[in-house]
């Protein structure tokens, strides 16, 4: 099972859908992770893994959202830089930003991946809207 690098050229979490945010010290994002769109002959196929991406001391954030309606926010792309001291991150979605600095991030993928025929999982296939950490592997910067 291959570990997210979220910033690496090599995975990207376009078109990925986050069901929920959390907030303490930390920033908890619980997201339907779109690894692989499939065509066969006139039908469309997703592979989608439930991840949860959680930012370790948080600063700065800023959340600048704007739609009419909410059926989970679409990401566009994740920009990350890294300074000394911290990560400077950048989720542009459909409907808007939320950028924020972190001294560390993680990410779980809670289940293997599904294929569907919708960019998003059911409540049920991905086993409810949540933040776990008890999954299948783990990446940490």
């Amino acid at each position: 099972m291959q570990n997210i690098h979220i910033e690496s050229n090599n995975t990207s979490l376009h078109d990925s859908i986050i069901w929920g945010l959390r907030f303490d010290d930390n920033l908890y994002f619980d997201i339907d992770f779109l690894k692989n769109t499939l065509f066969e002959e006139e039908k469309t196929y997703y592979y989608i893994q439930p991840l949860t991406l959680i930012f370790e001391d948080v600063e700065n954030l800023s959340i600048n959202v704007n739609c009419d309606w909410v059926n989970g926010l679409e990401i566009d792309s994740v920009k990350i830089q890294k300074d000394l001291n911290n990560y400077e991150v950048k989720f542009i979605l459909q409907e808007g930003t939320i950028s924020f600095s972190c001294k560390i991030y993680n990410s779980f993928l809670k289940k293997k991946e599904i294929k569907a025929d919708n960019m998003a999982l059911t409540e049920e296939e991905r086993g409810g809207y949540n933040f776990f950490t008890n999954t299948l592997n783990s990446d940490s910067k």
